[in-house]
C-alpha cells in the first residue's frame, strides 16, 4: 500500500487530521510528507481548509467545526441541530475565542469570539438549547431576530431556567430586546411568560434603545424600545 494510498485512509478515518498527527505515524520523511500531502490536495484527494489541517473529502461540518478552531458550535447552526428550524444550514457557526473564516466544499465555517461558555455539551461540542437562543439574542447582527423567533416557538426541551441564569449577566438593552421580543411571539408558555416578567422587572425603565441599528421606527412604550424592523416582518415565518 502506497504512503498516498495510507494517507487518505487515516484522514478519512478521523474526517479531521492536523500535521501533526500525520507526522507522527513515521510513514516518510518530512521533506517526502510535504510533498505527498501537497500533491493529494491539488489532486483534491484530501482537502486543506488552513495550513497544517487535512479534512476529508466526506467530512461532517458539524464535527470537525470545533476541531478547526476550538469553540461550540451555536446559531442557527444549533437550531438545525436540535429541530428548531427546517433551513439546512451551510454556513457553520462556532463560538470561540476569535474571529475566523474558512471555506470548505459548499460550506463556510465562520468563528466568532464568545466570553460565555456557560451550558454547552461538551462531549459534542454544541450549544445547549437554552444557549443557542441565548447566542441568537446577543449576536443578533449575524442571526436576523426573525430567525430566532421561529426557533423558540419551536423550540422543544430548553431549560429556561439556566436561560434565565445568562439574562441575569446581562444590561439591560439586553433585557429590552429580549422582553419585546419574547412578548409578540405568537403562542407563549408559562415559561416564556416568566421570562418576560423577568425582564420587565429587571430592565431600565429609564433607558430608551432601539431594536436595531438607529433608524426610525415605532415606539414601544412598555420596553422603552424602538422597533425599527416592524412586527410584520419579524413574525413573517409565522402561518
Amino acid at each position: 500500500m502506497g504512503i498516498a494510498t495510507k494517507l487518505k485512509e487515516y484522514v478519512e478515518d478521523g474526517e479531521v487530521l492536523t500535521y501533526e498527527i500525520i507526522k507522527d505515524f513515521n510513514l516518510t520523511s518530512e521533506t517526502s510528507l510535504k510533498v505527498i500531502l501537497s500533491n493529494m490536495i491539488k489532486m483534491k484527494i484530501i482537502l486543506s481548509p488552513k495550513k497544517g489541517v487535512y479534512v476529508s473529502k466526506n467530512f461532517n461540518p458539524f464535527k470537525i467545526a470545533p476541531i478547526l478552531e476550538p469553540g461550540y458550535i451555536t446559531l442557527t447552526t444549533a437550531f438545525y441541530h436540535y429541530n428548531f428550524i427546517s433551513e439546512y444550514p451551510f454556513n457553520i457557526y462556532v463560538g470561540a475565542k476569535k474571529w475566523a473564516e474558512y471555506s470548505l466544499g459548499n460550506y463556510k465555517f465562520i468563528y466568532f469570539p464568545t466570553t460565555n461558555f456557560k451550558f454547552i455539551d461538551l462531549e459534542s461540542k454544541i450549544a445547549l438549547p437554552e444557549k443557542a437562543i441565548y447566542d441568537s439574542l446577543k449576536y443578533y447582527k449575524i442571526v436576523p431576530f426573525k430567525k430566532t423567533l421561529e426557533a423558540i416557538h419551536h423550540a422543544r426541551k430548553v431549560n429556561w431556567d439556566n436561560f434565565l441564569a445568562l439574562l441575569s449577566e446581562e444590561k439591560s438593552s439586553f433585557l429590552q430586546r429580549t422582553g419585546y421580543l419574547f412578548s409578540i411571539l405568537p403562542k407563549k408558555n408559562k415559561k416564556i411568560k416568566e421570562v418576560i416578567i423577568f425582564c420587565k422587572q429587571n430592565m431600565n425603565k429609564e433607558s430608551k434603545i432601539y431594536l436595531f441599528g438607529r433608524s426610525k421606527g415605532t415606539f414601544i412604550e412598555e420596553w422603552n424600545i424602538i422597533d425599527n424592523i416592524r412586527e410584520e416582518e419579524l413574525l413573517s415565518w409565522w402561518k
